[in-house]
């Protein structure tokens, strides 16, 4: 028994060791990620101290502004896709580039909470050094930080040029909205011509 726990605890070591073998590039992006920290923790704790609760429509809009913004700054083309008025949501943000370089790659997020305006608000708390607390913390403006901060990382170490990638950010993810029912249309009937 206590071979094959070596054994295992053997195996297990050198895939972890193999593991641990970074490119030149991928060293550059992980440094460019650290580098990058305090400005991502600082959108971070902006984002979650908006309540962006799916009926907030203001809040959700603000939250995709700020990312918007973030987007544009690394040659994103951006667009705010509005729902109808009857939907009662506040719409979605898409960024994109187009190229011809590598696979393309479709990333998904989203910009409301389930945390409505008549909720009692949690701001953004840190907890410890590694454990932090806030509506949308985790669902899901951490996640939407975490793709931005990826996509800044290899933009610095110019890995986006001639990429595709689109990021596709809900507004409603939370309570989809519907549309009001349309009352159904009569038809009048074909006159019988025999």
């Amino acid at each position: 028994m206590r071979k094959r726990l070596t054994l295992a605890c053997a195996l297990v070591c050198s895939f972890a060791a193999n593991a641990q073998k970074l490119t030149a590039t991928e060293q550059k992006i992980i440094a460019s990620v650290k580098q990058n920290m305090p400005q991502s923790e600082k959108l971070l704790v902006q984002l979650v101290n908006i309540n962006s609760g799916t009926l907030n429509q203001k809040g959700v809009q603000d939250v995709g502004a700020i990312l918007r913004k973030e987007f544009d700054a690394i040659g994103f083309k951006t667009e705010w896709v509005a729902m109808p008025a009857a939907m009662q949501r506040a719409g979605h943000l898409v960024a994109q580039r187009k190229g011809k370089k590598g696979e393309k790659l479709f990333l998904i997020g989203h910009l409301d909470t389930v945390f409505e305006l008549d909720m009692p608000f949690t701001k953004y708390t840190q907890l410890n050094d590694s454990t932090a607390t806030g509506q949308g913390l985790n669902d899901m403006k951490g996640g939407d930080v975490v793709i931005l901060a990826a996509l800044q990382a290899l933009q610095q170490n110019g890995l986006l040029d001639n990429t595709t990638i689109t990021a596709y950010f809900t507004g409603d993810e939370e309570r989809k909205g519907k549309a009001k029912p349309v009352a159904p249309i009569s038809l009048p009937k074909p006159k019988n011509r025999m």
